[in-house]
């Protein structure tokens, strides 16, 4: 049989596979049950190993309900009760899920420069098909950015006048009226609710999070950055938070050149800026940074191609 100590270690594991964390609640209280007179002083601790916010609401009303004197008698309710005010206030905003027990998706969305016909795509990274999903509530100003948290996207600043969508023609607006309005977009449930604002408004700025905070880095000028840089890119692997982009705004082939490219620790609060030999077909308007298992990946939209980096040399 399996003790308590290899039991709680195994629950705290992100690698247990299980086909949903309520096979996992199942498990402790199979095991508990066992042996109630010697391991019911267990539950507590097992109980709050179990991800419980990941469970819906009624599955754990109904574990209150069902299991209403063990749970009294263990002092687990107050546990239960918890979970389940997360649940109502923070319905997926908990990216610790097991990998078992989701999929993963990569969620495109695209806007006309009309401003009124909107194309958004989900691709099952697992099954590898995409599906199109034709009535999607989302609002994406011109200059916003897209940024993901657990089940939830967060969209960021924009334009709301008539700017142009197109980077190059966006740029060359002689005005623009950006918004400091920050929205939070839930797929699942196809629900659009407005949160808290940023400090000042922002357009053609980038977005990215990392130990559960959202950073919005702007495309001007950032105060904690190196220098000011155009086009910002950003991406998170782990704590860190890689930031490409151009010292030039607009030049006469108008694709200005990728020439910088900062590190920011979001645990240290620290900047610091890599050699950037990307070389002179690497344009800040053509690439896409996507962080891949702590690796981070540059994809080039002007030639196709997918350069890796490695942190301990600084070499892609």
């Amino acid at each position: 049989e399996m003790n308590f100590e290899i039991l709680q270690k195994c629950l705290e594991a992100d690698e247990l596979n299980v086909p949903e964390e309520e096979s996992v609640l199942k498990a402790v209280l199979q095991w508990t049950k066992h042996n109630l007179e010697t391991r019911q002083k267990y539950l507590p601790n097992l109980i709050k190993k179990v991800r419980l916010h990941q469970l819906p609401e009624k599955t754990l009303q109904d574990f209150l309900d069902s299991e209403e004197h063990l749970l009294k008698s263990a002092n687990c309710s107050v546990i239960i009760n918890d979970a389940v005010k997360s649940v109502q206030n923070f319905s997926g905003l908990f990216p610790d899920a097991r990998p078992s027990t989701t999929e993963k998706y990569i969620f495109v969305h695209k806007t006309d420069e009309d401003g009124e016909n909107r194309h958004t795509f989900c691709y099952n990274i697992k099954t590898d098909k995409w599906k199109e999903l034709p009535h999607t509530h989302m609002i994406d100003l011109p200059g916003s950015s897209l940024s993901s948290y657990g089940e939830k996207i967060f969209i960021t600043g924009g334009c709301k006048g008539n700017c142009y969508r197109t980077v190059r023609l966006h740029i060359a607006e002689p005005f623009h009226d950006a918004t400091d309005q920050t929205w939070c977009y839930c797929p699942v449930s196809n629900e659009f609710s407005i949160v808290s604002a940023m400090k000042k408004p922002r357009t053609m700025h980038t977005s990215v999070v990392t130990l559960n905070q959202l950073f919005v880095i702007d495309w001007k000028s950032v105060s904690q950055l190196p220098r000011g840089i155009y086009y910002p890119e950003a991406s998170a692997c782990q704590n860190i938070i890689y930031v490409l982009g151009s010292e030039v705004e607009i030049t006469d082939a108008f694709n200005p050149s990728l020439d910088c490219f900062f590190k920011y620790n979001a645990m240290t609060d620290q900047w610091s800026e890599l050699v950037a030999e990307f070389g002179q077909f690497f344009h800040a308007t053509l690439i896409k940074a996507v962080p891949v298992n702590c690796t981070l990946y540059i994809c080039d939209l002007s030639t196709y191609k997918v350069y890796s980096f490695c942190p301990e040399t600084c070499v892609w």
